[in-house]
């Protein structure tokens, strides 16, 4: 039995709101490879633990071209919510639901960024 960590540790559940965050970070990725017809993949890398919560880094790697490049940078609580999304802008977006985090990740994808950013890696 461990002296340090709860014994727990790996049955204990997880809040609804994270893994609808989670899920949401997932979808993001999966949709910079359906349109980028699988030339750029894309990945979540679990980066430092902060104040703010579990650092994802939304990695876009490209097939051909060999080289990564993190989209942005999301930041995960334990109970999900809020989360932090980093667009490298001069502040952060904080998202209070997860349909807030939706609707952010939707903007990103739209803006122009995201766009020259996917396109430079097909």
């Amino acid at each position: 039995m461990s002296q340090f960590f709860n014994p727990n540790l790996m049955s204990m559940p997880k809040p609804k709101a994270y893994g609808d965050v989670i899920g949401l970070l997932n979808d993001f990725c999966k949709d910079v490879e359906e349109v980028t017809n699988g030339q750029v993949t894309c990945a979540l890398v679990p980066g430092f633990v902060t104040g703010f919560g579990q650092e994802w880094k939304v990695t876009a790697h490209s097939v051909q071209k060999k080289i990564d490049h993190i989209l942005f940078r999301a930041y995960v609580p334990v109970d999900g919510v809020p989360t932090r999304l980093d667009f490298y802008e001069e502040q952060m977006t904080e998202c209070a639901t997860p349909d807030q985090v939706k609707l952010a990740l939707q903007s990103f994808a739209r803006g122009p960024v995201a766009e020259e950013t996917l396109q430079t890696l097909s």
